[in-house]
């Protein structure tokens, strides 16, 4: 279904939600089988900023001296997702007493799926091997014996002290959610996510349960 919605601010959005917009569906993997793909998880999954992943290797360029080394982040993210999943409903099941909810393995499940999304090139490579040869390059203009036009960076912004792909992947959610039409509030981290454009309806991005909210099924926890 599709729907438009004005926001108290008057801005109106065109907006879906998950149930129509996505089915059930199910992918297998080499290392986990068969693991379930719900509405959520796709809506995340079919976005540019985790299709990206689909090219970076796990294991940097071990794939040139181990040929089959070539697992990509995208299917380790799968992974640590169907994990992560996995591990909560047990620990669910066997300490009743925690009180974990749907809404704790859903969080758990999605920071899974989305630890890796800041990866550059080569994934660690990138963060340690490749940026300190660039900073040496950028000092001495030479990189690995060539000449190197430093020139080329002028007036990009400058890289945070420290930076690694955790910083990336903060970045990453953030421009991934606004793809969505959505984004964080962080004043209340329990309430659905900010409406800010058109995309998933935010009253959807989360827990839905099918016996309740409207005719359509789109309640939400």
């Amino acid at each position: 279904f599709e729907i438009f919605i004005t926001m108290n601010g008057g801005a109106s959005f065109k907006l879906k939600g998950l149930k129509a917009a996505f089915g059930t569906l199910r992918t297998n993997d080499d290392v986990h089988g068969s693991i379930p793909l719900c509405p959520l998880t796709i809506a995340i999954i079919d976005t540019p900023h985790m299709q990206r992943l689909r090219g970076l290797k796990q294991l940097g360029v071990s794939q040139t001296t181990y040929v089959c080394t070539t697992r990509t982040r995208f299917e380790h993210s799968l992974g640590v997702a169907c994990l992560a999943e996995e591990l909560l409903r047990g620990i669910q099941k066997k300490q009743p007493t925690l009180g974990i909810t749907e809404k704790d393995i859903i969080c758990v499940k999605i920071a899974g799926l989305l630890h890796d999304i800041g990866h550059g090139p080569y994934s660690h490579v990138y963060d340690g091997v490749f940026r300190k040869q660039l900073e040496k390059a950028m000092k001495n203009g030479k990189w690995l014996g060539q000449d190197f036009d430093a020139s080329f960076y002028y007036g990009l912004p400058e890289v945070m002290v420290g930076w690694a792909h955790e910083d990336a992947s903060l970045m990453m959610v953030d421009a991934l959610l606004k793809h969505l039409g959505l984004e964080i509030d962080e004043k209340n981290l329990d309430k659905p996510l900010k409406q800010i454009g058109d995309g998933i309806d935010a009253r959807c991005f989360g827990i839905r349960n099918q016996n309740d909210g409207d005719e359509d099924g789109n309640g939400v926890d």
